[in-house]
């Protein structure tokens, strides 16, 4: 007999015990069952308490990350009443995300010696484009940046020249009790690239970096009536 599946409400409350909050069974869910996360107002609480949380011990820099990575998971859903949830779920976002969005570090290397990109503006203009159906204009970007043509710039760049989403995932290896044993768990990468809709909307994004308006035109607009590119 197969055991209950356990809801996304359940598995988030789990998380949230943890510290930093890991939701990495979370991304690897809302690529599969997207559908799970409409129910129980866990996009609300997950940018609430995760998104808007300001203690790095709590939700740090790849916490808030994986939050975006879900909505954008989510938002890929073509259905209208999918992406109007999204919008909503948006609108909860605070003044000090947007501030700590801004502060998102581009240029130079890690400790690494990996060049920074600006991951959290990547994450975000995922989410953007597919909740308003690939329509932004190049203007709704420097909106994103606040006018810095420069991260613009680079987080369309490097979006196009990562052409798909990387997460890790959890897949069962054994179940418990199988030939005597415990259950056993492993990580795995999981790999999708963007869809075409998303590489054109890139690359008009990037193109509009061709137009003078994107040079004179000030940011300060939603990007459900921007104009331009």
């Amino acid at each position: 007999m197969s055991r209950p599946q356990l809801s996304v409400k359940w598995q988030l409350d789990a998380a949230l015990l943890s510290r930093p909050v890991d939701l990495t069974s979370l991304v690897s869910i809302s690529l599969t069952n997207p559908e799970a996360f409409l129910e129980d107002d866990v996009l609300h609480r997950m940018v609430k308490v995760l998104l808007n949380e300001q203690d790095e011990r709590r939700s740090n820099h790849n916490t808030k990350r994986d939050v975006l990575a879900i909505l954008a998971a989510i938002a890929k859903d073509p259905r209208q009443r999918v992406k109007d949830e999204v919008k909503m779920v948006l609108q909860g976002v605070s003044e000090w995300f947007d501030e700590y969005l801004q502060a998102d570090p581009v240029g130079g290397v890690d400790r690494d010696g990996m060049p920074l990109e600006p991951e959290m503006h990547k994450a975000m203009l995922l989410v953007l484009a597919r909740t308003y159906d690939y329509a932004l204009k190049t203007e709704d970007l420097l909106d994103l940046t606040e006018g810095n043509r420069g991260v613009a710039l680079v987080t369309v760049v490097a979006l196009l020249e990562d052409g798909e989403t990387y997460a890790t995932g959890l897949t069962q290896r054994r179940r418990a009790g199988e030939n005597g044993g415990v259950a056993q768990w492993e990580r795995k990468l999981i790999v999708e690239p963007y869809e075409r809709p998303m590489i054109l909307q890139l690359c008009r994004l990037l193109r509009g970096f061709t137009h003078p308006a994107a040079y004179f035109n000030a940011p300060g607009h939603s990007p459900t009536g921007a104009s331009g590119a």
